[in-house]
């Protein structure tokens, strides 16, 4: 019993890292090469697992179960409170319109490689609002189920495009670097290790075990680390760097869902190749976009003072699906702009505030306890806090030109 309570925690931690994120990863790291681009992945993750572990730290301060705003709250104060409440709506927000953009993408670029038709671009979105628009309205019963779903179906494909791309993969991969570049990928990439959201609610499933706690997250964010680099492997090795149906094309394009699609389909000219990667990207985006569409709609909620209202959670599915819908039919081809975006929020959640609220507990508030304390003191902290300016930064800078 206590095996599986641990191998579900693990898995929990999995399934909220990998999702669409991981299509952007080998689009926005192209113009470092193959190998720089698993160093800064690789790097990355060691930043946010040593982040995740200080949020463990303070969630093992409090003895009763308390959310991550909460945890804010009672080290930072009410100013704390809201940062994390704002930088959170932000954050699924962003990925709201990412995930719609890729899902847009799927559909229409479905359709017209099914039946030879261009689709308007609203009519690709409202499937997703409908179908999942309803799941989410259902209740968390209904999300569960499909989830569970969409997560078989994800490792499924995933094996079986692995399996029918191997033929076309080739040997010796294009690995022209440009290290100036890293700045582009680092808010991408880090979006692609945010998991932190739900680590008090980890610790309370592990029922407070600081040193099984401490092995749920490394092993936990190590999962997708190895999913990531296998699927930067993949990709390296049967798209080229530049030149036609290239990753560069991609990224000029802004559209990582439906152009590596269509960039693997044509390169491999195969029915199965093409259907595999189409379904596995479907899976991908799908099982990101349930949780963050979930996640928002319990945010918004708790700003209503009843959402078991009928009305209320009609007005509360309103603000979480049309903002959204609205940016992306404004920005149809924003898909990786949103997820740098969204890396600007993740460094603020899950790498300055955890830095802050350890630093406001340990040394103001005297909160640390001998259970657990993450190793590397004032020099970590401040080492954690100027990485993730840097990626602020480098979203910021990206966005002005």
């Amino acid at each position: 019993m206590i095996t599986n309570r641990y191998l579900g925690a693990i898995l929990l931690i999995t399934g909220t890292c990998v999702g669409a994120g991981m299509l952007g990863l080998p689009v926005m790291t192209s113009h470092l090469g193959f190998g720089l681009s698993l160093v800064v992945i690789t790097a990355l993750w060691g930043v946010m697992c040593f982040t995740g572990l200080l949020v463990l730290e303070v969630s093992l301060w409090f003895s009763e179960d308390v959310s991550y705003i909460s945890m804010a709250h009672k080290t930072l104060g009410r100013w704390g409170r809201w940062i994390a409440w704002v930088s959170f709506l932000l954050l699924l927000y962003a990925l709201m319109v990412a995930y719609l953009m890729a899902g847009n993408a799927l559909i229409s670029g479905a359709v017209s490689w099914l039946f030879g038709v261009d689709v308007p671009a609203w009519e690709g979105i409202v499937p997703w609002v409908v179908v999942f628009g309803l799941l989410i309205v259902l209740g968390a019963h209904a999300v569960d189920v499909i989830n569970k779903f969409f997560m078989l179906g994800l490792c499924v494909f995933f094996a079986m495009m692995a399996t029918v791309i191997a033929p076309h993969m080739h040997t010796n991969i294009e690995n022209v670097s440009h290290p100036a570049f890293i700045l582009l990928a680092l808010p991408v990439v880090i979006t692609s290790f945010g998991y932190h959201i739900i680590i008090p609610t980890v610790c309370s499933y592990v029922q407070r075990d600081a040193r099984a706690l401490k092995k749920v997250i490394v092993i936990g964010s190590a999962l997708p680390l190895l999913i990531y680099l296998l699927w930067q492997w993949l990709v390296f090795s049967v798209l080229p760097q530049t030149g036609p149906n290239s990753l560069h094309d991609i990224y000029l394009s802004g559209d990582a869902a439906g152009g590596l699609t269509h960039a693997v389909s044509m390169l491999a000219d195969n029915a199965i190749v093409s259907l595999a990667v189409r379904f596995f990207i479907f899976f991908a985006v799908a099982s990101s976009f349930i949780g963050v569409a979930m996640g928002l709609f319990d945010l918004l909620s708790d700003g209503v003072k009843s959402s078991a209202i009928p009305a209320n959670r009609f007005v509360i599915a309103c603000l979480t699906f049309v903002p959204p819908i609205l940016f992306t039919l404004l920005y149809p081809q924003g898909f990786l702009m949103a997820l740098g975006y969204g890396g600007v929020f993740v460094a603020v959640l899950h790498g300055i505030m955890p830095a802050l609220m350890v630093w406001r507990g340990r040394y103001h508030l005297q909160l640390a306890k001998k259970q657990y304390q993450v190793m590397g003191g004032r020099v970590a902290l401040v080492a954690v806090i100027l990485i993730s300016l840097v990626v602020v930064y480098a979203q910021l800078a990206l966005s002005v030109g």
